[in-house]
């Protein structure tokens, strides 16, 4: 019984928890709330806001033998990623490798260009793993994100784009709408 509470209570804190503490950055509870607030206040102000989701290029992981540096280069992106943030932005790791960026009062244009600039920094950035170098190469989706949409619709464009850049070998795809 004294197991069953326990395992309860970690369950409800773990539901609560704002913080991937692997990665040092949000996670995808505290990404999804933020975004609801986003869009609540898009729909009152009538602004633009963008999303930018992002992964490692499966390729490089490919040439990796252990899990513990697949998660090192994961953390690597990660600290990039937070170094030329905004103060406004948010920056969350939504789960299997991928990242998220809610980029408030940007729109899809200047999204892409957040994506430029973080393949430059990443690439540009000397990371020694298991004896060598490793050249990171990124992924990514960018929605802009309309106000009438749901959260998870929303979120859904932007890693349907990510995937979607993956296949297609190019560096980010932006969501037109239907």
């Amino acid at each position: 019984q004294l197991y069953s509470k326990n395992i309860e209570i970690l369950k409800d804190i773990e539901s609560n928890s704002v913080f991937d503490a692997k990665y040092g950055i949000y996670n995808k509870n505290f990404f999804l709330r933020e975004l609801t607030k986003e869009i609540k206040l898009i729909e009152k102000f009538k602004h633009t806001s963008s999303i930018i989701t992002l992964k490692i290029k499966k390729e490089v992981f490919d040439n990796l033998k252990s899990e513990k540096s697949k998660i090192l280069l994961n953390r690597s992106v990660a600290k990039i990623m937070l170094k030329t943030s905004r103060r406004t932005d948010i920056v969350a790791h939504l789960g299997e490798g991928v990242f998220a960026m809610l980029l408030k009062h940007t729109d899809r244009i200047g999204a892409g260009r957040t994506v430029e600039r973080l393949s430059d920094t990443i690439n540009t950035s000397a990371i020694f793993l298991e004896g060598e170098e490793i050249n990171i190469e990124i992924v990514a989706g960018v929605v802009e994100i309309i106000s009438s949409e749901d959260v998870e619709v929303c979120l859904s464009h932007a890693l349907e784009m990510l995937e979607k850049t993956e296949k297609d070998d190019v560096l980010y795809y932006i969501y037109e709408g239907n």
